[in-house]
């Protein structure tokens, strides 16, 4: 079983009945016996009071007040597991003579409040919506407010991993995998001891998306895990000796590349690849290719094999596309627990050691949110998420950590954005995020569709070495709920 329910969204409590909303108090107010005379019955402000053993700060909840089509409700759910059985709500009017509240109890029978004479009483919101009547100064109007509090139905702020199923594969038993995105597609090169195979598709949220077929590799034995992709749709890889390869047709065919031998590449940066090689002078080189003819010299210290693919992205603080690597083996063995930035020109060491040593990472870009305890609204932040690697005494990384400052310092996620147990630890395994469109079964008014950013994690090895022929697919849960309008 999964870690949390596939279906996250946002459920105003009792949220289906808001649509009979008129029916659901038995009152007998009626809007048809009256002439509105909205000035006299309008509700001005609305908030709840502070009440701490149900939430801190629950007097600074915004509340919407729709005055044409009679509603009251935030926008903002509160957090999952919140209370809203015993609510004290502030209420304003304008020239009113009286202001009830009608809500049903446990037993689902109605119960009646007079405002103005009970302004302490609680309010039940957890047996549907309530219903706020107002009556204008003179009687001869009144305006009934269908008044609901949303709350969260799952943990927003976890990650929902499931499997998806097998590689997609033309093999029947894979040994080996790489994926990679490019020009806006995903590839997977699988291999065993029998021959290779590529699988392609423009939407991995399908898993029957991806066709698959056996590929060759005539003239070279391939390294499966250095494959790369730019965004100009060529894939490259290296041979066992280091030589670089291109292919133009999806791995239909291959060329040689002119460039020195390759120890390792980085990852694409752009329509290029950044490798490295080791050069006579026992230094270590960093090249584009194609781009700079000119190999960049990097520290000693610098990692020449095991790092993470790159990711690419812009950011405040910087002018271009921005390549970032992390973790990885040096030159004399040894493992690193750094992060380091591309500009497509120079290297620069971006981290403060705050991450631990290991090789195969799997890290990619996304977004977490984060509620302020204060407001309690949330808000969207850019990451880089680190799953699994292997330490330098075999075992695992199981621990999920990110940075939301590019690298410079790396934080253990809390437990709702860890892996769930089913899905175990791994190091060398493949990693993308690809949009996938969610469309609002309810959506009102401007959005009725948007982009979910959908992690995709292929393959791996565990602490015992063994290849894991999977894919997971995973999605912060806040961000499949409809945006805020």
């Amino acid at each position: 079983m999964t870690k949390y329910s596939a279906i996250c969204c946002i459920v105003a409590i009792a949220v289906t009945l808001i649509g009979g909303m008129a029916t659901s108090c038995n009152t007998s107010y009626d809007e048809n016996e009256y002439t509105y005379a909205y000035s006299s019955t309008a509700i001005t402000a609305f908030s709840l009071s502070a009440n701490k053993n149900i939430l801190n700060n629950l007097d600074s909840v915004f509340f919407s007040i729709d005055l044409n089509s009679g509603e009251i409700y935030n926008e903002q759910p509160l957090p999952y597991g919140t209370d809203i059985s015993r609510m004290v709500l502030n209420i304003e009017t304008d020239a009113t003579s009286a202001t009830e509240i009608i809500f049903k109890n446990e037993a689902g029978k109605d119960t009646t409040v007079t405002y103005s004479d009970n302004e302490t009483d609680s309010i039940d919101f957890s047996n549907g919506p309530v219903l706020i009547h107002v009556s204008s100064y003179d009687g001869t109007a009144g305006r009934n407010y269908k008044t609901w509090i949303n709350v969260y139905e799952e943990p927003i702020d976890s990650i929902y991993w499931e499997k998806q199923g097998n590689l997609p594969t033309s093999l029947t038993v894979p040994r080996k995998q790489k994926m990679v995105a490019a020009a806006g597609k995903y590839y997977m090169l699988t291999a065993n001891t029998t021959g290779y195979s590529l699988a392609s598709t423009d939407n991995p949220y399908n898993v029957d998306s991806w066709q698959s077929r056996m590929v060759s590799f005539d003239s070279f034995t391939p390294d499966i895990e250095s494959l790369a992709g730019t965004a100009d749709g060529k894939l490259y890889i290296l041979d066992n000796d280091g030589g670089l390869h291109v292919s133009h047709d999806e791995a239909s065919s291959w060329d040689v590349c002119n460039v020195t031998a390759l120890n390792h590449i980085y990852g694409s940066y752009g329509t290029g690849i950044v490798g490295c090689y080791i050069g006579q002078d026992n230094k270590i080189y960093t090249q584009v290719y194609p781009g700079s003819p000119n190999p960049v010299a990097v520290p000693v210290d610098f990692p020449v094999s095991g790092t993470s693919y790159m990711v690419c992205m812009e950011v405040n603080w910087a002018a271009g596309l921005q390549g970032y690597i992390v973790g990885g083996r040096k030159k004399d063995g040894s493992l690193s627990g750094d992060t380091w930035g591309f500009d497509g020109q120079s290297w620069a060491r971006i981290s403060a050691g705050s991450l631990e040593e290991a090789e195969g990472r799997a890290v990619f870009p996304y977004t977490f949110s984060e509620t302020d305890t204060t407001t309690w609204r949330t808000v969207e932040r850019k990451v880089l998420v680190s799953i699994g690697g292997k330490r330098a005494d075999n075992t695992i990384v199981k621990e999920v950590h990110y940075t939301n400052d590019m690298g410079v310092h790396w934080f253990k996620a809390d437990s709702l954005k860890q892996l769930p147990p089913e899905l175990a630890p791994c190091h060398s395994a493949s990693v993308v995020v690809a949009n996938h469109e969610i469309k609002a079964s309810r959506a009102i008014r401007p959005i009725t569709e948007w982009d979910a950013p959908y992690i995709y994690l292929a393959g791996g090895y565990d602490v015992n070495g063994r290849f894991m022929p999977n894919i997971w697919r995973g999605v912060l849960n806040y961000l499949t709920l409809k945006p805020l309008q």
